[in-house]
C-alpha cells in the first residue's frame, strides 16, 4: 500500500470493516481511503507527518485535484490533436470532393491519383474526432467506416452514393473544433 493509504488508515479510528455500518463520517473515512489507493502517487506528496482525521481530508482532496489537473490536460491534448489533423487532413479531403463535384463523376485519374491518400487522411480525421478518451469509440468507428464505404462507392464508380457518403462524413464529425464545411476557406480550418 502507498503512504497515502497510509494516511487514510490513520484518519480511521477502528479498520474499515468494523465502521462500514457506522455513521456517515466513518464512510466518509473509507471513501477517503478508497480515494487515496485510486490516486495513489498523486497523494505521497504530503510527507511523513502523522494527520488527525480532519487535516487527512484537505490532502487526500488535494490529490483529488492533482488528478483532475491531468483529466483537463488530457482534454487540451485531443484539441490539439483534431487542430492539427484539421490542418493537415483537411485540406486534402475538401480537395477530393471539389475535384469529384467539378467532375460529376468519379474518373479514373480520381481513382489513381487522389482516392487512396483522401481515404487515408479521412481516416486519420476521423480517428483524431473522438468524443471519449476510449482509442476507437463509436464515432470513430463510423467515421472510419463511412471512410471505408466512400473508397468503395469510388472504386465502383457509383457518384451519387460517394457523394452521400461524403456528406454523411462531414456531418458525423462530432460538433466542437473538428467541424467543417465543404467550401470553408483552407487558411481559416484553424485558428492559429
Amino acid at each position: 500500500l502507498t503512504f497515502s493509504c497510509f494516511l487514510g488508515f490513520l484518519a480511521m479510528d477502528a479498520p474499515p470493516w468494523q465502521r462500514m455500518r457506522g455513521r456517515g463520517q466513518t464512510r466518509l473515512a473509507f471513501a477517503l481511503i478508497t480515494l487515496s489507493i485510486v490516486l495513489g502517487p498523486c497523494a505521497t506528496w504530503a510527507g511523513p507527518f502523522t494527520l488527525s482525521r480532519r487535516r487527512s481530508i484537505p490532502v487526500l482532496l488535494t490529490g483529488a485535484s492533482v488528478l483532475s489537473e491531468a483529466a483537463r490536460a488530457e482534454t487540451i491534448d485531443l484539441y490539439s490533436l483534431v487542430l492539427r489533423k484539421k490542418k493537415k487532413c483537411l485540406p486534402t479531403i475538401v480537395d477530393g470532393y471539389k475535384t469529384l463535384k467539378k467532375a460529376g463523376e468519379v474518373t479514373d485519374d480520381f481513382i489513381e491519383t487522389k482516392l487512396t491518400k483522401m481515404v487515408k487522411y479521412m481516416r486519420e480525421f476521423g480517428d483524431a474526432n473522438r468524443v471519449t478518451p476510449e482509442y476507437e469509440d463509436d464515432v470513430v468507428k463510423r467515421l472510419k467506416k463511412e471512410a471505408n464505404t466512400f473508397k468503395a462507392y469510388a472504386i465502383d464508380k457509383e457518384y451519387s452514393k460517394a457523394m452521400k457518403t461524403l456528406e454523411k462524413y462531414r456531418k458525423d464529425v462530432p460538433f466542437g473544433v473538428g467541424v467543417f464545411e465543404w467550401d470553408d476557406e483552407m487558411s481559416t480550418l484553424a485558428p492559429e
